[in-house]
């Protein structure tokens, strides 16, 4: 099995569960909606932001952007650490 395989299915499996799918180079700088500054920005901050405020509308604006600046924070050189902390904050909501 090819990994583009897995991807493919993992998109529609998404997109079969309501998720939008954009081709990254549309969201990179210089694409057709931008939404990073440069190549290096793995968060999409407005996009998360929106999703903390839309998920937790009880929550005051301060907390919200506390909580964006603790995923933000997240800054392992190793990518199954850094998951399994992003996989934690989700599920004990910051």
């Amino acid at each position: 099995m090819l990994e583009s395989n897995i991807e493919d299915f993992t998109i529609q499996e998404l997109q079969n569960l309501g998720y939008q799918y954009f081709n990254g180079t549309k969201l990179s700088p210089g694409g057709e909606q931008p939404e990073r500054s440069d190549f290096s920005e793995v968060i999409l901050s407005e996009r998360l932001r929106f999703a903390i405020q839309k998920l937790n509308p009880t929550l005051p604006a301060f907390a919200c952007e506390q909580a964006l600046r603790e995923v933000q924070r997240i800054t392992s050189p190793f990518t199954l650490a850094n998951n399994e902390l992003f996989h934690t904050l989700l599920i004990e909501k910051v």
